[in-house]
């Protein structure tokens, strides 16, 4: 088990961080080579890896880096920006003041990131921030749903290209009033802005309607 761990460890690491590309193969034959092991770890780990949706397997054809191809990353990513929006105006509604704390430390270390165009750090700092909002939600079954449409290889990539086209300072303003609205707890705006941000950072998503639960009902 320690052997499969640590070969999992190796491999998530490299997708996680881009030295393995989206849509790489993962053959067992010359995973098995690499780290000197029989095939039986190295099928074990890609199993945990697709269970992750870190990778996807094809019958016949093997296993590739990515969940999704990218004839339907952005559907998928439509559809994830919109539960994201939910997300948020549930935290705006239960968010405490020892998750506002954690959250500016957060946003600290993304700004000294941004200030040294550092789009890599920043990159992993947003999918923090991003991963905070869908837990403080409390919404479980919520939460589940956007990780089983978080495809982290393609959505890690696009924030690196994103940010690696000079547009930290635009995400970062965008968390600095995600985070003021989270601490009026602001459930409607929250909800509008972090709708907004996922169309920029994700691109080609500008049409998806969303009717927003969280507007002020008329009297």
């Amino acid at each position: 088990m320690a052997q499969a761990d640590e070969i999992y460890q190796v491999i998530r690491d490299e997708i996680i961080h881009g030295v393995l590309p989206s849509d790489t193969p993962l053959r067992e034959t010359e995973l098995a080579k690499r780290f000197n092991v029989s095939r039986t770890p190295v099928r074990e780990v890609l199993h945990r890896l697709a269970s992750e949706k870190l990778i996807r397997t094809i019958p016949n054809a093997g296993s590739f880096v990515g969940a999704f191809t990218w004839e339907t990353v952005n559907e998928v990513f439509a559809i994830r920006q919109i539960l994201e929006a939910y997300a948020a105006g549930l935290t705006a509604e239960r968010i405490t003041d020892a998750d506002l704390k954690k959250m500016e430390t957060l946003y600290q270390e993304m700004e000294v990131a941004a200030n040294k165009n550092d789009f890599e750090a920043y990159a992993l700092l947003d999918e923090a921030f991003h991963e905070m909002i869908n837990t403080i939600c409390g919404n479980k079954l919520l939460t589940d749903i956007i990780h089983s449409l978080n495809d982290r290889a393609k959505l890690a990539n696009l924030r690196r290209e994103h940010y690696a086209r000079g547009e930290i300072q635009y995400s970062l303003a965008d968390h600095r009033k995600i985070i003021d609205l989270f601490s009026e707890h602001n459930a409607s705006d929250a909800s509008d802005i972090l709708l907004s941000h996922g169309k920029t950072i994700f691109g080609g998503l500008t049409n998806n309607p969303i009717i927003n639960v969280f507007k002020p009902k008329e009297k």
